[in-house]
């Protein structure tokens, strides 16, 4: 029952509830830009109520924000003792980031 639920959610859905189980479990979401290798270190779950942004609370590039859904980050959970542990927001085996996307993001971030 529970694998339906979650099979029944849309992409977003499920990779917010991916990432909000890193916060809840009061560990810390790492993004690391893999253009530009600007990091964003984010402990709290307060999308932006206009694009549904993360706010950062320290952030090694000119922005706090970070959009938990950019295919430019790698996404990691950071434990306690200080080791990360990469977590995967492809909720979908059969998902591929392909040059589409890679362009898309390339857009918004002009």
């Amino acid at each position: 029952m529970i694998l339906e639920t979650f099979s029944a959610l849309s992409k977003t859905d499920k990779i917010d509830n991916i990432l909000k189980d890193v916060i809840e479990r009061g560990n810390i979401l790492v993004f690391r830009n893999t253009m530009n290798g600007v990091v964003k270190l984010v402990n709290e779950w307060k999308p932006d109520s206009q694009y549904g942004d993360l706010e950062a609370y320290e952030s090694t590039g000119l922005t706090k924000f970070v959009c938990p859904y950019a295919v430019q980050y790698d996404v990691f959970e950071r434990i306690p003792d200080g080791n990360e542990v990469k977590v995967d927001r492809n909720p979908d085996l059969d998902a591929t980031i392909d040059k589409t996307d890679i362009d898309f993001a390339n857009t918004i971030l002009q």
